[in-house]
């Protein structure tokens, strides 16, 4: 079992909303340590504003289940497992709350957990970049 992130995308998302999730999501790629790769592990993260998506590097183990985000409008959910690219769920998730993009987010866990903390660090240090 994994440890999960939970969504629900907004319906009707501006284009203004989805540039500044694409933006933020290049932010919190060069912000982050961790490296990041595309939807299976490999490759680069890909970041339009048809869709977010990305996973963790399956070459070193740190892939698990692919994030993706903006593509869809039903509720959606990624089993991270506590691997290092939780960090980079967290801090879009984060973002996309704030702006709108998700209407309802929650994890298998609550915000005082390291990994609600690491996320949220990653998160203020990518917001710093796009302001």
């Amino acid at each position: 079992m994994g440890y999960t992130n939970y969504w629900t995308p907004a319906k009707g998302l501006t284009t203004e909303q989805k540039l500044k999730m694409v933006a933020f999501a290049d932010a919190v790629i060069k912000e982050t340590p961790v490296l990041i790769k595309g939807w299976e592990g490999t490759g680069k993260a890909e970041r339009t504003v048809d869709v977010i998506s990305l996973n963790g590097d399956k070459k070193t183990g740190d892939n698990h289940e692919s994030f993706t985000l903006l593509n869809d409008d039903k509720w959606q959910f990624c089993k991270t497992a506590r691997k290092p690219y939780d960090e980079v769920v967290k801090a879009l998730l984060i973002y996309a709350k704030e702006i709108g993009v998700v209407s309802e987010w929650s994890f298998d866990g609550d915000e005082t957990e390291e990994e609600y903390a690491t996320g949220m660090e990653l998160y203020k240090r990518a917001l710093k970049k796009i302001k």
